[in-house]
């Protein structure tokens, strides 16, 4: 295996290969940003409580009001952008998608925005193409050192991403997407099961 399919993994001989950097644009969030934050009304600033699962949570994201935001607007998130975590040790991103992207949310201090520019890749393909194990090795290597760790866009620009036909894409990131949800569906199921365990045994010591 060469050291390009050691992160791409294996693939048709037909099949391009292009860089991040040369199929999207990343854009880290405005250094201003904290000091309009309010909390209950306005824009929401996705932070990295809000990213799990490969989903976006808004109900309790920190807000900019209106009028500040009107200045923030080449900030403002667009459906099937991608936000990924900066900072910290989770390599974890989410694809922006329905009601989230209808708020048009902005991507806090912690974050950083990745946007699809290139006809011949698919936002879900990415996302998708992101989770491998084998990319999360990829960009985990290449974090800066240090007491937290941090994810630099220079860095991630230079990850290969193979570039099947766009049906294939699509296909793949609808397999994944499957997959990812049976893997919840399982953990939620085996969260349930120990804590009934957990109770039984309380109760079983307790004498009842």
């Amino acid at each position: 295996m060469t050291p390009l399919e050691s992160v791409t993994g294996p693939h048709p001989s037909g099949w391009e290969i292009a860089t991040l950097g040369n199929l999207c644009e990343m854009k880290s969030s405005p250094k201003s940003l904290e000091a309009d934050i309010a909390f209950h009304e306005g824009v929401p600033v996705i932070s990295p409580a809000q990213i799990g699962n490969g989903q976006i949570d808004l109900l309790l994201a920190q807000r900019i009001p209106l009028d500040k935001a009107k200045r923030l607007e080449r900030h403002r998130l667009r459906l099937n952008d991608i936000v990924m975590i900066r900072t910290g040790d989770r390599l974890e991103h989410a694809l922006l998608t329905g009601d989230a992207a209808v708020q048009a949310p902005i991507a806090g201090g912690s974050c950083f925005r990745i946007r699809v520019i290139s006809d011949d890749l698919l936002p879900e393909y990415l996302s998708w193409y992101l989770n491998r194990p084998a990319v999360q090795e990829w960009m985990g290597r290449r974090d800066s050192s240090g007491v937290v760790r941090h994810r630099r866009m220079a860095e991630l620009a230079s990850l290969p991403i193979p570039l099947p036909a766009l049906p294939e894409q699509s296909r793949m990131a609808e397999i994944g997407r499957l997959l990812e949800r049976k893997i919840r569906v399982h953990e939620e199921a085996a969260d349930v099961a120990r804590r009934l365990r957990d109770e039984v045994a309380r109760s079983m010591l307790a004498g009842r």
